[in-house]
């Protein structure tokens, strides 16, 4: 996963697993001034609830 921010560019995550990601998006959460509104994917299964499978 790769995340960008317009203003900072990109935050690289070691892989797609659950741990490394949240913790992605945590330091995201915590450095960005503003509230993460949405995410975007690319419809990777990474992205999908486990309740809607």
């Amino acid at each position: 996963m790769v995340s960008k921010e317009v203003a900072k560019r990109y935050r690289q995550v070691r892989n797609k697993a659950q741990v490394w990601v949240f913790e992605a998006l945590s330091d995201m959460r915590e450095r960005l001034p503003f509230p993460i509104l949405g995410i975007h994917s690319d419809n990777g299964g990474e992205f999908i609830n486990a309740e809607e499978t």
